[in-house]
């Protein structure tokens, strides 16, 4: 079982649970949750590393120890368009937000080691905070032609075009892929949202 941690995440702890539900009903079940410290396409990049090893024939043993390796090497560089929809959620304050809008002020998130949305940096202006997402991925990525970069978005898919197209314009990658959000992330986020997600040095 995989499951993605925002710090205290529900879904680990109901993962967790559901794994002591099934002992209870099943003779040692081989069952083993990782908390992949990820959201998103951030967490489905380790996914995809797993079934890959596991087509290799690794064991489970040993796709655990690279995940335990690898997975704090996951980068998810965010950046959002409207304010409004992190004030609701409590991330920033409605003041902040308002004169944030008036001044088109963009934030620079990402994920830290302990799961977290980190609030680090702010822009002003879409094209200077896609550019800056699409630069901080370039400083962080590891062996670009061996991984497929993913660029999320929520509904501006105009946008998420121009961060392909940035990236392929910057260095050269194995593949770029576009992919929307989820309803869940893109409740949170709003509408514009843009995302990269990658492999590189470690958090």
């Amino acid at each position: 079982l995989f499951t993605q941690n925002i710090l205290h995440s529900r879904s680990y702890s109901s993962a967790l649970q559901a794994v002591e539900l099934l002992k209870e009903e099943y003779e040692d079940p081989e069952i083993y949750v990782f908390d992949t410290k990820a959201a998103s396409i951030g967490e489905g990049l380790l996914v995809l590393e797993a079934v890959r090893l596991k087509k290799e024939g690794k064991s489970i043993e040993e796709t655990l120890e690279w995940l335990e390796s690898n997975y704090l090497k996951v980068h998810s560089w965010v950046t959002v368009d409207d304010l409004k929809y992190l004030e609701r959620g409590g991330r920033i304050s409605k003041a902040s937000a308002t004169l944030g809008s008036l001044l088109s002020v963009k934030p620079i998130i990402t994920v830290d080691k302990e799961g977290r949305l980190t609030n680090v940096d702010k822009v002003r202006g879409r094209n200077k905070s896609i550019q800056t997402i699409v630069n901080e991925t370039v400083k962080t990525i590891v062996a670009p032609l061996d991984q497929i970069v993913y660029v999320a978005y929520a509904g501006d898919l105009e946008s998420a075009e121009k961060a392909k197209r940035l990236l392929e314009e910057q260095i050269k990658m194995k593949d770029v892929k576009l992919y929307p959000l989820g309803p869940t992330i893109a409740s949170h986020t709003g509408y514009g949202c843009i995302a990269i997600f990658s492999m590189g040095i470690s958090r």
